[in-house]
């Protein structure tokens, strides 16, 4: 137990150090030198108040006045093009790599029509969740127009495995944009040497020194990032809402990252609590063309993050409109004025600790999922279980302390809070749906609602994610793809847009509104949750695809799409292919015979040291929350989990290497072997239950003999 006072003492200098970032700034906390009470603190991350009705509750009504919407600061000239980073000057004397020069996927002659055919690029939208697990939150029901729209559309696509290579939030989104695995793009946690924004812009090797090419250049992962690949090929790109952890420093953000068009970004933390957060907001078009300002956004309900990110996406699509009705003039120069667009839209929800938005906390929402816990999340054969038997050293060492938060009720608090700030999500959904077909571009649109990572709920008693676990590393993925990506080689499933209007309204005010015929909200949403788990094996209009994919795949899908060839060295593969009905058939008939699954899925996680897994630390997940709360918050929240390695095989084991620390006897180097399609919840490590069994040796060491491998592959060597 001395790793608590060690715990304790990071948490209280990471507050400390934050409060030191801001001399001569406003707070990053946008009320000046006032401060939030140890009520408050406790009352936003403990409880289910807003932060508002938290400032009332404990008395703290001065904090609440000041608590006003207001702009900060305008930045007239921000830097947008490439900078090289503080520090970079000696070690990268010979220069960066510049972004490679994309190729078209075919390189013969095209005539005028094909041309023109060819040019009618898809736009992307991407709704990425922030720790939103696949495995034991019903989502789908908490989402109903996100189930209408993806679930129950035949322009519908699930994915039904699909990973995060490394399950936390800005190593996974630093994945994301680059198309690369961890030790790639040298970030594999979120903070430290080998996390955070820093190590993106000056990634290392695993060896610790700087990323070069074969020139000796250093590179720069700002400059091979999906955006501005995006761009050079004549996209117009917006991002909304959390960035990379590391990107804001004291209420500010030193540059609009390269390849963005609109950036509106997180410029510290409170953004996780869904009001009194300041956005750094930029945008190349509009009244404030060109410039980076900084506004913070108070406690009125109209603040709600997930709303005034939604009003925001709302607004770049008016703007698309006004490109695209210049796109229809006669002009030469007007004509060229329309681009195809990405949105890349990052709420905060539901990570902790963003509770409802005010119109669905008065509903009472969280009270009906509260009331859902015991049939949804305890029963789980994982959840806290009474013996770690077989489990890494580390894990039953901290086990104990780890049961805290289980007595304490926090798994049932954190579940009913995220679960309930998923509607506010729905919404905003909706409303960018509604808006792109208002625009008429429906028919030419790729939508896409995944997560960052998934999220343990208590499984092994663990509460956050980065575990190599199914929990931690499955996350939904779901698609809406236009008619022609669907039926390669075959007429499209309709030649007009498709018409959202007649579609059942399943938002909250159509819930409230038919409260008089069909009872309360609570009814209808209790109806429908009911089965909560098999009702994900209902049959429904979209296509079920049991091949698994990864987040690192996004960027080579939508170059296939866009037409254009990936990088080499890029890990990621495009899932284009698999979105055709005729591979559907090809997966449903496998599902009759078995297992279909025809790739392997490499996992990694940093998470600075394994002492962090026994008493804390502020690499990993405790630079994801505002450090006022996390430094006043229950020491058992800023556990992680030791460095490791996993990989999940074709023929269906998962293998765990955890890189100890020898020095350590409480966190050795250890290995799991667990066979998910006969064990899903990772109970029985054969390691331990059958060691001298023949298969289970050989397959040990077969597995570690590639997992060995993938540390260090590239591009089409990585699964």
């Amino acid at each position: 137990m001395r790793s608590l006072p060690l715990c304790l003492i990071s948490l209280t200098a990471l507050g400390a150090n934050a409060d030191t970032e801001l001399v001569g700034r406003p707070s990053r906390l946008g009320l000046g030198k006032k401060k939030f009470s140890i009520c408050t603190a406790k009352c936003s991350l403990m409880g289910t108040l807003s932060l508002p009705d938290c400032f009332e509750t404990c008395g703290q009504k001065e904090m609440l006045e000041a608590c006003v919407t207001h702009d900060v600061e305008v930045d007239s000239d921000p830097k947008r093009e490439f900078t090289p980073p503080p520090g970079d000057e000696e070690e990268c004397a010979k220069g960066y790599v510049p972004t490679p020069e994309l190729k078209p996927l075919s390189e013969k002659k095209e005539t005028e029509t094909e041309r023109e055919e060819s040019n009618l690029q898809p736009n992307f939208v991407i709704f990425l969740l922030d720790d939103q697990d696949e495995l034991v939150s019903p989502y789908w029901e908490a989402m109903p127009f996100a189930r209408s729209f993806f679930k129950e559309s035949d322009q519908g696509r699930l994915f039904e495995e699909a990973y995060a290579t490394t399950a936390i939030c800005c190593a996974s989104r630093c994945q994301i944009l680059t198309g690369l695995h961890g030790h790639n793009v040298g970030v594999i946690t979120n903070g430290g040497k080998y996390g955070g924004y820093d190590a993106f812009v000056q990634p290392l090797t695993q060896s610790g020194e700087r990323m070069k090419d074969e020139e000796g250049r250093c590179i720069n992962n700002d400059m091979r990032s999906m955006p501005l690949f995006l761009q050079n090929i004549g996209y117009r790109t917006g991002h909304f809402g959390k960035y990379l952890n590391g990107l804001e420093k004291g209420s500010r953000i030193d540059h609009v990252p390269p390849g963005w068009n609109s950036f509106v970004g997180n410029a510290d933390h409170m953004l996780y609590v869904g009001w009194n957060y300041t956005l750094a907001e930029f945008e190349d078009v509009g009244d404030h063309a060109g410039a980076l300002r900084y506004r913070f956004y108070g406690c009125a309900d109209g603040d709600y993050s997930t709303d005034v990110l939604k009003e925001k996406v709302i607004s770049f699509l008016d703007q698309q409109q006004e490109q695209q009705e210049k796109g229809k003039g006669e002009e030469p120069e007007a004509a060229e004025a329309f681009s195809p667009f990405f949105l890349y839209v990052n709420p905060t929800a539901p990570h902790l600790p963003l509770p409802p938005a005010p119109r669905h906390a008065k509903q009472n929402l969280t009270e009906f999922w509260d009331g859902r816990f015991e049939d949804i999340v305890a029963p789980r054969p994982n959840y806290f279980p009474e013996s770690l038997e077989g489990k890494p050293l580390w894990l039953r060492t901290s086990g104990k302390m780890r049961l805290q938060a289980e007595k304490k009720g926090w798994p049932r608090l954190d579940f009913s809070k995220r679960m309930a700030s998923l509607l506010a999500v729905d919404e905003m959904i909706k409303e960018v749906v509604h808006r792109v077909e208002e625009i008429g571009q429906m028919e030419n649109t790729v939508f896409i609602m995944t997560s960052d990572n998934g999220y343990n709920h208590g499984a092994h008693r663990l509460i956050h994610k980065m575990a190599p676990y199914p929990e931690s590393v499955r996350v939904p993925f779901a698609v809406r793809a236009p008619s022609h990506f669907l039926q390669q080689g075959e007429p499209p499933l309709s030649s007009s847009p498709v018409s959202l209007e007649k579609s059942e309204d399943l938002s909250l005010s159509s819930l409230q509104a038919e409260e008089s015929q069909e009872g309360s909200m609570e009814t209808r949403l209790s109806a429908a949750v009911s089965e909560n788990l098999p009702s994900k094996q209902r049959s429904s209009s979209a296509v079920t695809i049991r091949s698994p994919v990864k987040l690192i795949d996004l960027l080579p899908t939508f170059l296939d799409m866009a037409g254009y060839q990936k990088p080499t060295y890029v890990d990621g593969k495009s899932w284009k292919p698999l979105l055709s009905q005729q591979q559907s058939a090809l997966e449903e008939e496998a599902r009759q015979t078995g297992p279909s699954v025809s790739r392997e899925v490499f996992v990694q996680y940093g998470g600075g040291a394994a002492r962090e897994a026994l008493g804390g630390g502020h690499e990993g997940i405790a630079s994801e929350i505002p450090a006022f709360l996390f430094s006043l918050g229950p020491w058992w929240l800023s556990l992680d989990v030791p460095p490791h390695r996993a990989l999940y095989s074709e023929d269906g084991l998962l293998y765990v290497e955890w890189m100890g620390e020898t020095s350590n006897a409480r966190a050795p180097h250890g290995h799991e072997l667990y066979n998910v399609t006969a064990d899903p919840h990772t109970l029985d490590n054969l390691l331990h239950s059958r060691p001298k069994d023949a298969d289970v040796k050989n397959a040990k060491q077969r597995l570690d003999a590639r997992l060995q491998e993938l540390k260090s592959c590239k591009g089409d060597e990585c699964p």
